[in-house]
């Protein structure tokens, strides 16, 4: 099969434009990795200056396990790592990507203690009536005919 000859020398024009091109390229600057990361990680403002916060727990999570641990109380802070107070008293550095800040009313001084750390006191309840229970006949058959038996227990309450 024959071509013509100038489609032989555009393409050869062409290829050796291509290869001037390439040789000026600086691969090696291309690979210093510096415009790698140009998305910044999402740090709320309030984060600086807050006194509690909320730390991501950061495994997989059981279910119905809330996905955040707190509001813990900050000790420290640097750029990039807060020092926190833990329920047990510990302290534990953690990185800024898993806090969120802790909105807290100004009225209240202390958190509410956490289930782990509540003390074994009871409470007194004051004294409340007996609530009067008053048992609705119940349907003995449903609608596809099935007979049913409630319990007479009067401890067992029916909605």
């Amino acid at each position: 099969m024959l071509v013509e000859r100038t489609s032989i020398e555009s393409s050869h024009k062409f290829i050796q434009e291509l290869a001037l091109r390439m040789r000026q390229i600086d691969f090696l600057s291309l690979s210093t990795g510096s415009d790698h990361s140009l998305q910044r990680p999402f740090i709320p403002a309030d984060l600086s200056h807050c006194t509690h916060v909320w730390l991501r727990r950061d495994r997989v999570r059981r279910s119905l396990e809330a996905p955040y641990v707190g509001p813990l109380r900050v000790l420290r802070r640097t750029d990039k790592y807060f020092t926190l107070e833990l329920p047990s008293g510990a302290h534990e550095t953690v990185s800024i990507d898993r806090l969120k800040p802790a909105y807290i009313p100004q009225g209240t001084s202390e958190l509410v203690a956490s289930p782990s750390s509540t003390s074994d006191e009871t409470c007194d309840l004051p004294n409340m009536p007996p609530r009067d229970i008053t048992h609705t006949p119940m349907p003995t058959k449903t609608r596809s005919g099935r007979t049913v038996r409630m319990k007479t227990d009067p401890e067992y309450i029916y909605y």
